[in-house]
């Protein structure tokens, strides 16, 4: 397949709205398009399918943050893992996949942080 097309394809679905990825689009793809050879993308997505993340320290604080309308990882899965984990999920409802282009979600987020930070 053509890479850049491939990839626009990818970004797009990143997005929960038109506005967003034009943003991105318009900012942010080319660099990225030129960013990532064809071969260390698909190096990257190999080694997510051989290596499954498998935390067994129990110690370590874990969050989850997922956008509902993530089209390119499933809230499925992300609950399933939140389950797994034994770990909070936090979904934000107008997200996809690039949950950091919503200035609400990173407030959430950074609320998340200096709260786990004043825990420490």
């Amino acid at each position: 397949k053509d890479k850049a097309l491939c990839l626009a394809e990818f970004y797009k679905n990143c997005f929960s709205t038109e506005f967003q990825y034009t943003i991105f689009k318009n900012e942010y793809e080319e660099d990225y398009l030129s960013e990532f050879s064809t071969d260390y993308l698909h190096r990257q997505l190999n080694t997510l399918n051989k290596y499954p993340i498998h935390l067994t320290d129990n110690s370590i604080d874990l969050a989850l943050f997922h956008g509902e309308l993530d089209k390119v990882a499933p809230l499925s899965s992300a609950k399933r893992c939140a389950r797994k984990l034994n770990t909070p999920l936090t979904v934000f409802s107008n997200c996809g996949h690039f949950i950091w282009f919503d200035k609400s979600s990173i407030k959430a987020i950074e609320q998340h942080l200096s709260l786990t930070d004043n825990e420490s």
